[in-house]
């Protein structure tokens, strides 16, 4: 039977398209100053971009008929094969410019400059506007973040003042990114209006991430935002050597024996993160492996001990390579069957893995995932039949009061059927004293209570502006202000 083709409105907010023009704008004088040399990096990669850039002047098109005509677009199927373009793109770049290409000969007749905003602004002024100096061009790294440093808590004020109270909160949300639920353009939305603090990646396609990170921290400085969004990853090895075809070079967490490779294991990783433009990997996993269901390989075995000295391996290694590790899932998930992606569940007793977590904070990992998993049975850390992630009892009482962790706590997905059955998850995780939500239903809704809780509790409003002051921190030791030249 054939299938009619599909109608649809095509409504595009502006802010978008103006990223996108934006862009365009910075591509086209490159190419006019002959400042893009292809030959030194993959080609598919330059197709890729050419692609998307393609996409982008599409994409404005169908905004102005959007906009000016409302008319109704026509899709069907198979009419224009993504896969086709994608390779025609490679081919036209080698036929038009041969590789290795040291002149673009399209650079003469590319005049399209002066259609696009910021008529006249040379490239290297535009990206230095809105900078604003603060750091006094002194460059912080992770090893920054704990220490004792009256420079550094000047800049975090003088950043915090720089904010509404609104655009606190939202440095606590981390968004999500994925292709099919939540594509560019709703992240994009988010960032151009400020109802975000960063950005989690769900994509198989390193080239794809590299391409994303950059259209959002340009969305970031399109909207003149002070700070600059937080990228991070699920970059366990059990999951990132299938992810990126890395099966042949890494090895699943559990095949890992020493502290050595460990620590190899973590430094690639690393550098593979850095090079997509990430700054968080949400690994390592420091629950033991009992839990075959959803743990299993992800773990660096059963012994508490060998666990501790791995995880611990992994953390300082990432964190030397200036991508920031996270011990996950707090208060431990590896010691009883079932899965927090499908329901609650709960540890009878006290968790076993606390001591690998309090090894991990005794050395300095900078955060720590509490997992949606409950305690009962315990008189000191049952959860009152909630998962850990919305116990303030688990997650100030225990994580930062009784082990002393002062960095940055970071919930579990916000996605998971173990917290999605409580009502305002993402509100009741902060009040817990979570200082991260971790992909909330709903981020504005999420900015709206805690805004309108803070007027009237001033110890929660207390309580959230430390843990704005922590992420603030973390983003200037892993130099996300936007201030490009420091100046």
């Amino acid at each position: 039977m054939c299938q009619k083709s599909k109608e649809i409105v095509i409504k595009v907010p502006y802010s978008v398209v103006y990223v996108k023009l934006n862009r365009l704008r910075r591509i086209i004088a490159g190419i006019r100053e002959n400042n893009i040399v292809i030959r030194e990096k993959n080609p598919e990669v330059c197709a890729y971009e050419i692609f998307l850039s393609f996409y982008d002047i599409l994409y404005i098109i169908v905004w102005l008929n959007g906009e000016r005509q409302k008319v109704l677009m026509i899709i069907k199927r198979k009419i224009i094969n993504l896969k086709t373009v994608y390779i025609a793109c490679l081919f036209l770049l080698i036929s038009i410019t041969g590789l290795p290409i040291y002149r673009n000969p399209l650079a003469d007749i590319l005049m399209a400059q002066e259609y696009l905003p910021d008529e006249g602004v040379p490239v290297e002024k535009a990206e230095k506007n809105g900078s604003f100096g603060i750091t006094n061009g002194r460059k912080y790294n992770l090893e920054d973040f704990f220490a004792q440093d009256e420079e550094l808590d000047e800049v975090v004020n003088l950043l915090m003042d720089k904010l509404t109270d609104e655009e606190k909160i939202s440095q606590m949300v981390i968004s999500y990114f994925t292709q099919n639920v939540n594509p560019s353009d709703v992240v994009l939305d988010l960032i151009l209006n400020k109802k975000t603090g960063g950005v989690i990646f769900f994509e198989d396609s390193a080239d794809k991430i590299n391409y994303l990170t950059e259209i959002f921290n340009d969305a970031a400085r399109s909207s003149s935002s002070v700070l600059l969004p937080i990228f991070a990853i699920d970059g366990e090895p059990s999951f990132i050597r299938y992810q990126f075809g890395l099966a042949g070079s890494l090895p699943m967490t559990g095949r890992i024996e020493t502290e050595e490779e460990s620590r190899r294991v973590a430094e690639t990783i690393a550098l593979i993160l850095k090079d997509m433009g990430l700054h968080i990997n949400y690994a390592p996993v420091c629950d033991i492996s009992f839990n075959r269901e959803i743990i299993g390989n992800r773990s660096f075995g059963s012994d508490i001990e060998m666990v501790s000295v791995l995880s611990h391996a992994f953390i300082e290694s990432t964190q030397a390579k200036g991508i920031v590790a996270t011990a996950k899932h707090f208060p431990g998930h590896g010691s009883v069957r079932g899965d927090t992606h499908k329901g609650l569940i709960f540890v009878e007793g006290k968790p076993p893995e606390l001591p690998v977590f309090r090894y991990a904070i005794e050395n300095g990992v900078i955060s720590v995932m509490v997992g949606h998993i409950g305690v009962r049975n315990h008189d000191k850390y049952d959860t009152g039949g909630k998962p850990s992630s919305l116990s303030r009892n688990i997650v100030t009482g225990l994580l930062k009061n009784e082990l002393g962790f002062k960095g940055i706590v970071v919930t579990d997905a916000m996605k998971m059927k173990a917290v999605r059955s409580f009502p305002m998850p993402s509100y009741e995780a902060a009040r817990a004293g979570c200082d991260m939500i971790l992909m909330p239903d709903d981020e504005r809704l999420f900015i709206r209570t805690v805004q309108k809780e803070i007027q009237i509790d001033e110890m929660f409003r207390h309580q959230i502006m430390d843990s704005v002051r922590k992420i603030i921190r973390l983003k200037v030791c892993l130099g996300l202000i936007n201030d490009a030249e420091d100046e």
